[in-house]
């Protein structure tokens, strides 16, 4: 699985590098059969951007891909597309269907796999395991792989890293390599080769060639991007040399190595490539720059170009042709034709906001945010559990995360931009997708800063206010963060209440009870059951008042009066509720009602066992499984659950012991959100 990779048939020198990658990481021939030989081989590619060391991982991967049985490439810049991947990868090896809800129990399986590769589980596993090469690029901080690596195995990983330090502060025992730039000898017979055709290794160099690399100082993609201008201008080297000069760019190349900000010499090829650039393709550049570097879907950029509202972004087909020609013609951007994807080099992104003016930088982020959202699928109360439209906000979540990184560091909240509005909503269903998959911090970072954007209008905004409350306040119950998820709904409740006593739109009477059902339960949190039973009741009466009203819509609530109800021992009244309600989804559903959420308890453990702020959940799922092997006869393993219930519920409550048997069905539903009960 190497998603939007191709062979680069220009790849050039660093032949004795990819024997040390050999060296390293080959699986050995024939394979041990004993299972102490089983070990994780990895090795880590270091050095600055634009060296090469995609390139290097590329044309190592194609080179040797007939000497593994699986091979996975994972961009690994952030957690949301390492999750992405695992899941991905599950659903490749057929360990998961696709569409499996939650990402970081996919994590769980995938290394569960690269621990033990079976190619065929019912036969012996020393004769059948796969040999695997798993390669994690553009890692910027090693870290964030703690969660993903696996322990043991019979594979090979391969990191790329900006940071010199990743070599020893990942799992490796073979280290890695700093990636040095090409020697002049080797600059200039690539260069040679871009720019006349040919073989590089038999170019013959002359004076002219060698100064053009001497002073471009060696690196891969700055090289390729001064081929692309000599290319499109014609240039000899003794003209390009001349021209190098009159733009002052001679003396900031030769600047003293020691002292060069991380890639400058490519940036500032990158500066003199943007330079030679026409309007169209300039402003096509922009808004690229603005969106996830890896896999830029060609439909996103052209999805409604009218969308963009930049005066010179390609308006149609054939001009976006043109501006894309214009881009690939320099090496600013490649473009794999197969998947219609482009990429281009974060440096040249960076280059390409530098160069731009506060206000035309807000005016791109503004086209790209217009553009990602009308590719976005966005989704209604109700469909928000719909996994169909999960692959297309997977492919799209990459260029969300980006857009939020630089909002942060480029975009002023002061002086604002066209598209905040359309950026706080698309944050905002952004988060609740990830919190659908088993997203983590990240969903409280997308919300706090639509949130920022939110009380910066001067419009009303009430509306998506609550949205961004409700998704908040979800996670929170989800995650067992009481407090939050207090804070959270009872704001929400306060919006829909005055947005009520202004409107008189009967439209909004669902999400209004749905508020008050939402602030009931953080009160169940508190033990206010009392003031949550009145919450619960006004949310009911509510739902009855809204047109169109059916009994079954208003099942979750009634469950949870219910269960308010039973608490304070007013069974009838809960009896009485509950049997009404039950009644119609008979009458609706059937007998055999399989519209209800069901979930087993084994699945319930495997996924509460992912993520460690699921602790609770664990502790008393595992505590219910630990009764039901019980009430079947299986003694051993209610004995196990049991006993690795008490252990967390310890945990939990920092050393207290747990309460006899007749009180510990109490003791468990405590440590969880009401609504996670």
């Amino acid at each position: 699985m190497r998603k939007g990779h191709s062979r680069n048939p220009r790849f050039f020198g660093r032949m004795g590098e990819l024997a040390t990658l050999a060296d390293a990481l080959l699986p050995a021939s024939p394979l041990p059969t004993d299972p102490v030989s089983k070990v994780l081989k990895s090795y880590c590619i270091c050095g600055l951007g634009g060296i090469g060391k995609t390139e290097l991982a590329a044309e190592f991967m194609f080179t040797n891909e007939a000497k593994y049985d699986a091979i996975f490439w994972l961009q690994a810049d952030s957690e949301t597309k390492l999750r992405e991947g695992f899941s991905d990868i599950s659903v490749e090896l057929c360990l998961e269907d696709a569409g499996a809800n939650d990402q970081m129990a996919s994590v769980d399986t995938v290394k569960g796999w690269l621990n033990n590769p079976l190619k065929n589980p019912n036969v012996p596993r020393y004769e059948e395991e796969a040999t695997w090469l798993l390669i994690f690029d553009n890692v910027d901080d090693p870290d964030v792989l703690n969660d993903y690596w696996p322990q043991f195995g019979r594979g090979s990983i391969l990191i790329t890293s900006r940071d010199p330090f990743a070599k020893s502060s990942l799992y490796s025992d073979t280290g890695g390599m700093d990636l040095n730039p090409f020697c002049d000898q080797d600059a200039a017979k690539l260069l040679i080769s871009l720019t006349q055709g040919g073989d590089a290794l038999h170019a013959e160099l002359s004076a002219s060639s060698l100064a053009v690399a001497h002073k471009l100082g060696g690196l891969p993609l700055g090289l390729s991007q001064m081929a692309g201008i000599m290319n499109s201008r014609d240039y000899t080297f003794d003209e390009f040399l001349k021209k190098f000069q009159e733009k002052h760019l001679g003396s900031l190349f030769e600047t003293n190595v020691g002292r060069r900000p991380e890639g400058y010499a490519h940036t500032l090829s990158s500066v003199w490539a943007l330079e030679e650039l026409k309007e169209s393709a300039a402003s096509l550049l922009n808004v690229l720059s603005m969106l996830d570097p890896d896999a830029i879907t060609e439909e996103i950029v052209t999805i409604n170009t009218s969308l963009s509202q930049l005066p010179s972004y390609p308006a149609n087909d054939d001009s976006y042709l043109d501006a894309r020609a214009d881009l690939t013609k320099q090496s600013l951007v490649s473009r794999n034709k197969a998947s219609r994807q482009l990429r281009l080099h974060r440096l040249t992104q960076d280059a390409a906001r530098a160069k731009m003016a506060s206000s035309v930088l807000r005016q791109a982020f503004s086209a790209a945010t217009f553009l990602v959202s009308a590719a976005w699928p966005y989704a209604t109360l109700g469909q928000r559990h719909d996994v169909k439209r999960w692959p297309r906000c997977e492919a799209l979540m990459p260029h969300i995360v980006q857009l939020d990184d630089l909002y942060s560091s480029y975009v002023s909240i002061d002086e604002g931009f066209p598209a905040e509005k359309l950026f706080a909503q698309l944050l905002t269903d952004a988060a609740w997708y990830l919190g659908e998959r088993g997203g983590g911090h990240e969903i409280y970072d997308l919300l706090a800063v639509a949130e920022k954007i939110c009380v910066a209008q001067t419009e009303d905004v009430r509306d998506l206010l609550c949205d961004i409350f409700y998704a908040r306040g979800a996670f929170a119950a989800e995650t067992n963060n009481k407090e939050v998820a207090y804070e959270s709904n009872m704001t929400l409740l306060s919006l829909r209440r005055d947005i009520s006593k202004t409107s008189q739109n009967t439209d909004i009477r669902p999400m209004l009870a749905h508020a008050h059902n939402q602030a009931a339960n953080a009160l169940m949190d508190r033990d206010q059951i009392q003031d949550a039973t009145r919450l619960y009741q006004q949310a009911l009466e509510i739902y009855r008042s809204t047109p169109g009203f059916l009994e079954v819509d208003a099942t979750i609530c009634v469950a949870n009066l219910g269960t308010a109800f039973w608490l304070q021992g007013e069974l009838q009244d809960a009896e009485h509720i509950l049997m009404v309600n039950l009644q119609a989804r008979r009458d609706t559903y059937g007998e055999d009602d399989k519209t209800s959420y069901r979930l087993h308890l084994e699945q319930a453990i495997h996924i509460f066992n992912s993520r460690s702020f699921y602790g609770p959940e664990l502790a008393r799922a595992n505590h219910l499984m630990g009764k039901v092997c019980s009430a079947e006869g299986k003694y051993e393993d209610a004995s196990r659950y049991a006993s690795e219930a008490k252990s967390a519920y310890e945990k939990i409550r920092q050393g207290q012991e747990l309460p006899g048997v007749q009180s510990q069905d109490a003791a468990f539903d405590e440590i969880v959100c009401f609504a996670s009960r």
